[in-house]
């Protein structure tokens, strides 16, 4: 028997005796559109800015800021601007690329984007 059956045996009987634990159906979301003032965690930086476009390379964002501190992160994507403890804003007219293959979250940002520097 080659391991691919073996694998499909021994979940089929862990299935089958309940021992696999029930997963709950994410509710489903909107696609990232453009417009949308949104939060971006790469894999070493965070940026704040209003979605542009998406392809399958990059996510482009005007009216960006790099996030140099959240300070309390909970507070921060609760209160918005205000908590935050370091924000260096782009120039206004910049398109700042955030490469897909580096990101590890992207959220709605539902507060007044970042304009100057703090």
């Amino acid at each position: 028997m080659d391991k691919a059956k073996v694998g499909e045996a021994i979940l089929k009987t862990l299935e089958s005796e309940g021992c696999l634990p029930q997963t709950e159906a994410v509710p489903e979301r909107p696609e990232l559109q453009a417009g949308l003032n949104v939060f971006v965690l790469s894999v070493t930086r965070y940026y704040i800015g209003r979605l542009v476009k998406v392809d399958a390379d990059f996510l482009y964002l005007d009216h960006a800021s790099w996030i140099a501190e959240t300070g309390r992160f909970h507070k921060a994507v609760a209160e918005g601007r205000e908590a935050l403890a370091e924000v260096e804003p782009y120039p206004a007219d910049r398109i700042v690329r955030v490469a897909r293959g580096a990101l590890v979250e992207v959220s709605d940002w539902p507060h007044p984007l970042p304009e100057s520097v703090k």
